[in-house]
């Protein structure tokens, strides 16, 4: 697999730092820096992929939703 694209691919995909995002379900996703916290697992998944060639070293990015309800 080549590991530019495993890492450029969320990159790609990521919301953009400051950015409200609506999903096609209608669920709001706040603003974050997911950007900056994205490209510093990055910095750590590349780092674990030369320490650990021989191992499976992967980077994933996922979104938790919570809902709260009442006043």
């Amino acid at each position: 697999m080549n590991l530019v694209w495993t890492v450029e691919v969320r990159r790609r995909n990521i919301i953009r730092d400051g950015e409200t995002y609506r999903s096609p379900l209608g669920l709001m996703i706040d603003p974050a820096n997911y950007q900056s916290i994205l490209e510093d697992a990055a910095k750590r998944y590349y780092e674990l992929r030369s320490r650990y060639p021989d191992k499976g070293v992967s980077i994933v990015v996922f979104a938790l939703y919570v809902s709260t309800f009442g006043g």
